[in-house]
């Protein structure tokens, strides 16, 4: 499969954002994370393919010297990697630069695919990993929740969590205050994995507007990059 790309550089070093649209892609949502990490930079590429669209976000390494603005490049999806075209290009109006000969351009750059699953959560892999986050859900709140509007990443020994817990319907948290964040604050467990199986590392209720949380926000440090990247993750 080949991608056609057009980015625009937020950062000169630090990264880019890019929308995109497949020509062929595979009709099933996707979110797929790929890497290239050499000694000075870490290089990474999220994509998130649903139907025809692309969309997504970069870190790459560019020129010092390089100026903020739109650039067209193309990707060639392959079985555990994906290959981006180095080429020469030219300006194609203001801030834009477009591939001088994209027939021709070779494909140079090999990122190498990272785990990164979106399990259904009525799957057996998503039931096996939330059993402790209904656990804990029904100790917080005292009854058993529903989880069906969340979202589940799965990346290695690690997993998060993220959605709204619905209470049921002939039963009240018996925790007034626990029941109005549920109304409105998202739910976010980061999970390990241990030798026992799955376990809650990090969890809480995030900051609604106009509210302050005890929730730290997970980090490079403790979760995978494939979980930051999504334009999500908190």
């Amino acid at each position: 499969m080949i991608l056609k790309s057009i980015f625009r550089i937020a950062m000169v070093v630090l990264g880019a954002s890019f929308a995109a649209f497949a020509q062929d892609a595979d009709p099933d949502f996707k979110c797929l994370a790929f890497e290239k990490n050499t000694t000075e930079y870490k290089n990474r590429l999220y994509l998130v393919i649903s139907g025809d669209s692309i969309g997504g976000n970069q870190s790459l390494e560019y020129d010092d010297g390089a100026e903020p603005g739109a650039v067209e490049q193309l990707m060639k999806l392959g079985k555990g990697e994906i290959a981006i075209t180095e080429g020469e290009l030219e300006e194609h109006g203001p801030n834009q630069k477009t591939l001088k000969d994209p027939k021709n351009v070779p494909f140079t750059k090999i990122f190498k695919q990272v785990p990164l699953s979106l399990p259904e959560l009525e799957s057996k892999e998503a039931a096996v990993v939330l059993k402790p986050v209904h656990a804990l859900v029904e100790k917080l709140t005292g009854c058993k929740c529903d989880l069906s509007g969340g979202r589940l990443r799965v990346a290695g020994g690690a997993a998060l969590f993220q959605g709204f817990v619905r209470e049921p319907v002939d039963k009240k948290p018996s925790d007034p205050k626990i029941a109005a964040i549920m109304a409105e604050g998202e739910f976010q467990v980061f999970l390990k994995k241990a030798n026992q199986g799955w376990v809650v590392a990090r969890s809480g209720f995030l900051p609604i507007y106009g509210s302050t949380s005890d929730y730290q926000s997970i980090t490079e440090e403790d979760a995978p990059w494939q979980f930051l990247n999504g334009g999500e993750m908190h």
